[in-house]
């Protein structure tokens, strides 16, 4: 990228040169006697040979944001990073420690209700329904639950930040071949103006 920034500087350099800091060229091909007065723009011409100025500003923009666009790829890539440590721990954590609590405060539960003659269904479906029903209605274990489904909310907003950031780092690399894109264009642009200039150069020395 560096060397993107340095050709489309010193291509434009070589136009301000070529040209002066103030005037625009005329169509293709024709020998110029004077220099139109136009501030600042440098010429360019499209597939049919028609100029298109460049403007410096337009030049500046791009070499600005080609300098801009590594510190926004590494700032989008450090908060990926960031927020996917913050999810990694929190699983091992926070949402581990919820899992078990839970965990062992139905086994408490179910051993419990079990020892107090709760379950006493002649088959495994009576079983299971009873003591659905049982911890249904132990206060504990709804706290318990109430705290995992809390953790669990907690990963999945994580996850949302994660995924956010991880599209705005992809947008930030897409902006940065976009603008290499760009750059390429207008260096391409500027050699062509610069090669038409050196043509007419070498017409008007023959002519003396």
């Amino acid at each position: 990228m560096g060397t993107d920034i340095r050709a489309l500087g010193a291509a434009r350099n070589t136009l301000r040169e070529d040209y002066g800091e103030s005037h625009e060229t005329q169509a293709i091909g024709s020998i110029r006697t004077e220099r139109p007065t136009n501030p600042r723009r440098l010429p360019t011409k499209d597939r049919g040979g028609i100029v298109k100025p460049i403007t410096d500003h337009e030049l500046d923009r791009t070499i600005d944001d080609l300098r801009a666009v590594p510190g926004e790829i590494q700032t989008a890539a450090y908060r990926v990073a960031d927020l996917e440590a913050d999810l990694a721990a929190f699983k091992a954590q926070e949402l581990r420690e919820a899992q078990d609590e839970y965990d062992s405060i139905v086994n408490a539960s179910t051993m419990k209700a079990y020892a107090s003659g709760a379950i006493d269904g002649r088959n495994a479906s009576m079983r299971d329904d009873q003591l659905t029903y049982w911890l249904g209605n132990d206060t504990r274990v709804a706290e318990a639950k109430a705290q995992l489904h809390e953790a669990e909310a907690t990963v999945a907003a994580l996850e949302g930040e994660v995924a956010r950031a991880q599209a705005e780092y992809k947008a930030a690399t897409y902006r940065h071949h976009a603008l290499r894109a760009v750059a390429d264009l207008q260096r391409a642009m500027l050699d062509m103006a610069s090669s038409g200039v050196e043509d007419e150069v070498a017409a008007a020395e023959h002519l003396f």
